[in-house]
């Protein structure tokens, strides 16, 4: 566990019995796999966490696969922020399967990720199956790719998020 683990451990037990609402774990480069899957296991089973932010981190495809085998049976979390790291279009597809399953994300920042066009059609193709997520911020990722495809993916993408958000307002009269 190293000299970190005790830490997180210690971290989660003084959250345990309080409503932890929001985590705010930016400009963490030094944070490693197995931190990344600690905050897994604790996405798998604590309510009312609406909020992680994770930005700017170094967060690789790998991190982001770990990652969202939490999220894949997350309850609460509304809002994930990934902007600024390095997971790529292999990390953008460990997201997409995670975005099938995932009934509660709202907000996914996924901006500056080295996300190429395949990754954009995988996430594009993951949103016919999920109702819930209304913005998907992907700016600043598939620099120099100009295809047909990527374009009709964007727009499926911009058309789901509508969709999910014209849902969510039908709802609630």
């Amino acid at each position: 566990s190293g000299p970190t683990g005790g830490l997180w451990m210690r971290t989660l037990r003084i959250a345990s019995g309080r409503t932890v609402s929001a985590i705010k774990m930016s400009n963490n480069p030094e944070v490693s796999i197995g931190g990344y899957f600690i905050i897994s296991q604790m996405l798998s089973y604590i309510r009312g966490l609406v909020s992680l932010d994770l930005s700017s981190n170094n967060l690789t495809a790998a991190e982001a696969r770990v990652l969202s085998l939490g999220l894949k049976s997350n309850r609460s979390l509304q809002d994930l922020s990934l902007r600024d790291n390095t997971v790529g279009s292999e990390g953008a597809t460990s997201l997409a399967e995670m975005l099938k399953v995932n009934h509660t994300l709202m907000h996914l920042d996924i901006r500056t990720n080295n996300i190429r066009g395949n990754g954009v059609c995988v996430l594009a193709d993951s949103m016919s199956e999920n109702g819930c997520l209304t913005q998907l911020d992907i700016r600043w990722n598939y620099a120099g790719e100009s295809s047909d495809f990527v374009e009709c993916a964007l727009m499926d993408l911009k058309r789901f998020c509508r969709r999910n958000l014209q849902r969510g307002l039908e709802a609630f009269p």
